[in-house]
């Protein structure tokens, strides 16, 4: 014989069913709840900081302060040190970036194209690669074609190179010390009774901004140079300030 449920105990099969649901739907949402937790966090970009004294002391572009007017290649220029203050938290490579014009004490119309000559000064300090970056501007000329640049097509920059990351601990970073800079000893004639101004910029770039380069240490160091270059010249968008 079929005994029939009372409204009652249907009423308490529901709620113990609900309850049972409620239970487990609730179990696992803590369980995904806490693997959400576990997994969740946040990262701090390196701080890249770095500033430049010359005679000045101000950051940005700096002047080297020279009082020898007088002088011969090979000679001292009797200049001001050039150093850098690092504020960086991270490892960086640094590169400084320098511009010279060389202008005629008595008619300041005649300058000196130092454009193509591949060394013009001698900072006495080995641990900086004088290098020169060349880079295709063509698309500044849209009626050269590409693969047809020439010469006059490159963009050369000159810079120092230092091959050997600085750590954060390396606070003051000289470049050029006091009385060490000099026009290099094979400058020709072009550069007597001129007036030569310096102009430097110095920029840092992380480290780690090459580890995906795996041959990176056993590359030579005109290579590294190139390599540093190009990274930089990409993150500050193409365009030395100098």
């Amino acid at each position: 014989m079929t005994r029939k449920l009372s409204g009652q105990t249907i009423t308490i099969i529901v709620l113990a069913i609900l309850l049972i649901f409620v239970s487990v739907c609730g179990g696992v949402y803590a369980y995904y709840s806490y693997n959400s937790n576990r997994i969740s966090g946040y990262i701090t970009l390196g701080n890249l900081k770095i500033s430049m004294s010359g005679n000045s002391g101000d950051s940005g572009s700096s002047q080297i302060y020279v009082t020898n007017g007088l002088c011969v290649p090979g000679q001292s220029l009797q200049n001001s040190p050039l150093t850098i203050q690092n504020g960086s938290n991270v490892n960086i490579y640094i590169v400084v970036v320098y511009s010279l014009t060389a202008i005629d004490v008595n008619d300041p119309s005649i300058t000196v194209d130092t454009t193509m000559q591949e060394k013009v000064i001698d900072i006495g300090n080995d641990s900086w690669m004088d290098y020169i970056y060349c880079y295709s501007n063509i698309d500044k000329d849209e009626d050269v074609q590409e693969g047809e640049e020439t010469i006059e097509d490159m963009e050369r920059v000159r810079c120092f190179v230092n091959l050997t990351p600085f750590k954060p601990q390396d606070e003051s970073i000289t470049v050029i010390e006091e009385n060490q800079l000099r026009l290099y000893n094979k400058v020709g004639n072009e550069f007597q009774s001129k007036r030569i101004n310096f102009t430097f910029q110095a920029y840092a770039i992380a480290q780690q901004s090459f580890s995906d380069i795996t041959d990176f240490d056993s590359k030579t160091n005109d290579e590294k140079c190139e390599i540093i270059m190009e990274r930089l010249h990409e993150s500050v968008k193409f365009d030395f300030n100098i």
